[in-house]
């Protein structure tokens, strides 16, 4: 008895509930129209959600941009796409085309300043310069002699194979290069002066005064070489040099000092046969090498 209540209840409840759903369709037309809507898209919660409740569909589908409802509206909103962190290191940014190059060289302790003016062009100038005593003392005579040289030089590298150090350089060097020293011998010494001329220190002269230089102050230049001290991301690097100017055979010149008139022209051409004799055993240095070590940094 008690069961056939509760299923009696149960139908009741069931007839009820049906009339209901069947019933919204007339009493209600809005509420039809929105139900009839869900049934072409799909039965979410939150499709039932705005089914009853009016919303922005904007803002919605803001919120929830994958819903049935929002598969053809464009996004006020694009999506941010993965950010990609880039690693740099501290020299991926040296590309100021400008460096220095502090350097030995045969040319003489110095320093050189590069710019790029291509990626495969740089120009380069620098200077150089040095100085050394030099003194050698027999049994009755001393020679003093100084080695000096001074360089300017203006050059341009060429690169021919890109992002490789090997180059080609090309370019003018201005130079003040010489030797002078001083023969200085005790009174009564013989000096053999050119061929077979003998003179006696003291009596004929006190002194003789030498000095030793190249004919052409600037002097063109050619050689190869290692090393971009511009290379874009390198702060510092290693260069090397190697090459040859063109100075000209070196030239000679002799004085005597406190010569007597009576002398004067005996000991002039023996000066000048030894002058010959000196500028014949130089005549081949006249392309002179250059050869420079350096390490450069880039600002």
């Amino acid at each position: 008895m008690i069961l056939g209540n509760k299923l009696g209840t149960s139908l009741f409840g069931l007839a009820a509930v049906t009339a209901l759903v069947a019933q919204p369709a007339i009493a209600n037309p809005e509420v039809g129209k929105k139900a009839s809507e869900l049934t072409q898209y799909s039965n979410s919660a939150s499709d039932l959600f705005t089914a009853y409740d009016p919303v922005d569909l904007e803002e919605f589908c803001d919120r929830y941009p994958y819903n049935s409802r929002c598969a053809n509206r464009p996004r006020s909103t694009p999506e941010p796409e993965p950010s990609r962190r880039r690693r740099s290191s501290p020299t991926s940014d040296v590309n100021s085309g400008f460096a220095v190059t502090p350097e030995i060289s045969t040319l003489g302790l110095g320093a050189s300043v590069s710019y790029g003016v291509t990626p495969q062009l740089n120009g380069r100038l620098g200077i150089n310069g040095f100085s050394v005593g030099v003194d050698v003392e027999d049994t009755d005579v001393t020679y003093d002699s100084d080695v000096n040289l001074f360089n300017i030089s203006a050059a341009a590298d060429y690169y021919p194979i890109r992002n490789s150090g090997f180059k080609v350089s090309a370019g003018l060097v201005f130079n003040d290069n010489n030797i002078d020293g001083t023969l200085n011998a005790t009174d009564g010494t013989t000096v053999d002066l050119g061929d077979g001329n003998n003179f006696t220190v003291g009596t004929e002269f006190s002194s003789l005064d030498a000095d030793v230089e190249f004919p052409n102050e600037i002097a063109p230049y050619i050689g190869i070489g290692w090393g971009n001290p511009v290379r874009p991301g390198s702060r510092w690097s290693f260069n090397v040099n190697l090459g040859v100017m063109f100075p000209g055979s070196p030239e000679v010149n002799i004085e005597a000092n406190d010569v007597p008139a009576a002398n004067q022209n005996d000991v002039n051409a023996a000066i000048a046969e030894e002058e010959a004799e000196l500028e014949n055993e130089l005549d081949n240095f006249d392309i002179y090498p250059v050869f420079s070590l350096g390490v450069s940094y880039q600002f």
